[in-house]
């Protein structure tokens, strides 16, 4: 069957002189057609499996123009841009998934939410604090005895697996210490179950800070590092 990713193409230059050249390329080269639309967007989730070469020799014909293929693929967290120029690949970047960083600014108060969240298969639940020590974490533990616990050490993190009331019982904990900032992400550990596919809407992948009482939600995105 083979693996399957969506591809998109970026050209520097006018709208025009990108479609003028996206367009020549995909009546010179059937992976291309296949992959992709004349405005360098993904047409279909299809197996180029000679997209760099094929990169390589367009960046070639157009030396003044710089290139970049992103590719999705299958399985998440296989996320990668790649860039060309002159015939020749410069460098690449990998898709992290990544989550703002604290704005106090955007703390309100808590309200109670209906329901009981229940993790999907393969997500987890994490519980971390700006200071990263084990320290309140101990405390946690004493406080809240009969909650299952898994320590991360090298994270220095706590995987929340049964505590039902983990949320009202963590804002009000933190309320005994204003001056540390919570936080819980849900996410998806790719690298242990690689049936997970990707998906370029990350609304499912979310960090909460709690400080003092009070809490917001903000939503998780790809992040590029370069290699």
């Amino acid at each position: 069957m083979g693996y399957y990713s969506e591809f998109s193409l970026e050209v520097d230059g006018s709208k025009a002189e990108k479609e003028s050249i996206i367009s020549a390329f995909l009546q010179e080269n059937q992976g291309a057609e296949w992959a992709l639309n004349i405005d360098g967007t993904s047409r279909q989730w299809d197996k180029w499996y000679e997209v760099n070469e094929d990169m390589i020799n367009l960046s070639e014909k157009h030396p003044k123009r710089s290139f970049i293929i992103q590719i999705m693929g299958q399985i998440l967290g296989d996320m990668k841009r790649i860039h060309y120029k002159e015939g020749e690949l410069q460098y690449f970047e990998s898709g992290v998934i990544s989550y703002p960083e604290f704005d106090p600014n955007l703390l309100q108060e808590y309200q109670v939410a209906e329901g009981v969240f229940a993790l999907e298969e393969n997500h987890q639940l994490k519980l971390g604090t700006d200071d990263n020590t084990y320290t309140l974490c101990d405390v946690i533990k004493n406080t809240y005895p009969d909650i299952s616990f898994s320590f991360d050490l090298k994270a220095y993190r706590i995987d929340i697996t049964e505590w039902e009331n983990y949320e009202s019982d963590i804002i009000e904990f933190s309320k005994n210490h204003p001056e540390i900032v919570f936080n819980i992400t849900y996410d998806i550990d790719f690298q242990e179950h690689e049936e997970v596919y990707n998906d370029n809407n990350l609304s499912g992948f979310w960090i909460k800070y709690i400080q003092n009482g009070k809490i917001y939600q903000a939503n998780a995105f790809w992040e590029w590092v370069g290699h």
